[in-house]
């Protein structure tokens, strides 16, 4: 999905912007994925909107071997009112032995201070060599509501379902507290906990039975540069509990750590950034343990004219 970019205290019109987005990931199993688009984004003004055309390439290097496919994106973003707008995509991929289409649809509401929902859909692949090899597709549905409920307290809620073409179906939610802190600002305290549950452990990505993480994060966000720069932090500590196929219980230490950057160097030149790493996420073939790590980077580098 073509990313927005913006930053308080600084706004900057164009008409066209150019943009190369990039995906880094790694793990500690020696499985990776690098994700280079470049695009262009043009303003569509009169229907309060902005349109995207991207072309590169998508590279998976595993032990069992690799796999690659040219991409073209289809980007199309429409802010409809004030409080409610619509992001859609469409992939086309170019592989040597499969070459799926892939799509997305996002749409937020804010219908007050208090309320927010957000719905998607997703068409996409199992991002792993033994799922590209096997030409596993899924489906995610989510929904999601966020109540601010008071001046400091926000409850995040949200429902997923991930049905995948091996007959496999994942279903789940997380439940996120956010504290804000009223005696130091931009910091914050979260908690945040994932429950999923699985058909079957499936082969070339993890789905145990069930799977359930509690994490305890401390949040900060604040603006630099004269506020034409914004970071942000997220680190903590939790719990993993699975329940594999055998009726086996296993319980895991988590650690998390997250680093957002996004703002402009000069009136033309900007970037938006995303890093993080924990013990859990990745295509591990089995369940992860305190040693495991994976760590993604998204990256865009932005050009406005």
């Amino acid at each position: 999905m073509i990313m927005m970019l913006s930053v308080a205290g600084a706004a900057y019109a164009e008409t066209w912007r150019l943009e190369s987005e990039n995906l880094l990931i790694s793990d500690s199993d020696d499985a990776s994925q690098r994700l280079h688009l470049l695009g262009v984004i043009a303003d569509l003004p009169s229907a309060g909107s902005k349109a995207g055309l991207s072309l590169g390439s998508w590279r998976f290097d595993e032990a069992a071997g690799t796999e690659n496919f040219d991409v073209l994106r289809l980007s199309y973003d429409w802010a409809i009112t004030e409080k409610a707008a619509v992001f859609a995509s469409l992939h086309a991929l170019d592989g040597d032995d499969w070459s799926p289409m892939l799509a997305s649809i996002r749409g937020v509401h804010s219908f007050s201070e208090q309320w927010r929902i957000e719905a998607s859909a997703e068409k996409g692949i199992i991002d792993s060599v033994a799922g590209i090899r096997q030409k596993l597709g899924n489906e995610t549905y989510n929904a999601s509501v966020d109540w601010h409920f008071s001046e400091q307290w926000t409850v995040v809620a949200a429902l997923m379902s991930m049905p995948i073409d091996d007959g496999n179906e994942r279903n789940g939610g997380v439940l996120r507290f956010i504290y804000e802190l009223p005696q130091i600002t931009g910091f914050n305290l979260q908690t945040r906990s994932k429950m999923l549950k699985s058909d079957f452990n499936g082969m070339g990505y993890f789905s145990p039975p069930v799977l359930q993480e509690h994490l305890l994060l401390v949040g900060y966000r604040g603006a630099a540069f004269n506020a034409s720069w914004v970071f942000s932090l997220l680190a903590g500590a939790g719990n993993q509990n699975i329940e594999t196929e055998f009726d086996e219980s296993i319980r895991n230490e988590l650690y998390y750590l997250e680093l957002n950057a996004r703002g402009w160097f000069n009136d033309n030149v900007g970037l938006e950034s995303k890093g993080y790493c924990s013990n859990t996420g990745g295509p591990n073939l089995g369940a992860p343990d305190d040693s495991y790590r994976y760590c993604s980077l998204l990256f865009s580098i932005i050009g406005s004219f």
